[in-house]
């Protein structure tokens, strides 16, 4: 009897954990979602400024390369430990979710949008300020995963719009957890320009 008493003992034991473990991996889950969702309208809204022009965002996230893992590690400043484990656990949901009610945003499937490019609308004989602004207007904003480091403290993605052939930017973007929320830092690291 004192057997099976053990036993059972144990056997609560060992479900309780996978219980605890379990509510814990949902709880993480909602977390970086929330925290996403935060990220990624915090980025948005001081990316487009003041201006009230509408912005087409990208209704997918490319989950970073091994590239974009080690440059997040210089970015960081943690390109000396190597052991630094970052995190990515956005989805095609979480964008949509995080931007669907962000004013002036429109989701757009990136298999299916096309440039606006200025040099085609130049070579048509359209000034370059008319073709530069209607390729921006029909630019494309895309963001990638989002990944967190291991303390969920700094969160790292990437950013490229592309309005055509040669009109667009791009980095990586850096945000710090602070006791008032998800901050960018001023660090833009990877920076491009064509």
């Amino acid at each position: 009897m004192r057997q099976a008493a053990k036993c059972l003992m144990v056997g609560v034991i060992v479900l309780m954990g996978a219980h605890v473990a379990t509510c814990l991996a949902a709880e993480t889950a909602v977390s970086a979602a929330d925290d996403a969702k935060e990220i990624y309208r915090a980025f948005l809204t001081q990316w487009k400024g003041k201006h009230d022009a509408l912005t087409n965002v990208a209704n997918t996230v490319a989950r970073p390369t091994t590239e974009d893992i080690a440059k997040y590690n210089e970015c960081a400043g943690s390109a000396s430990r190597q052991n630094v484990h970052w995190t990515t656990s956005t989805t095609d949901a979480d964008i949509k979710n995080s931007l669907v009610s962000l004013s002036r945003i429109n989701l757009v499937d990136p298999e299916h949008w096309q440039a606006t490019d200025p040099s085609t609308l130049i070579a048509k004989g359209q000034s370059v300020d008319t073709a530069v602004e209607a390729g921006m207007a029909n630019g494309l904003m895309t963001l990638s995963a989002i990944s967190f480091d291991e303390m969920h403290h700094t969160a790292m993605f990437s950013f490229s719009f592309i309005c055509g052939s040669l009109c667009g930017h791009g980095g990586i973007v850096m945000f710090k957890k602070t006791p008032k929320g998800w901050v960018q830092s001023k660090q833009l690291c990877g920076s491009w320009m064509s």
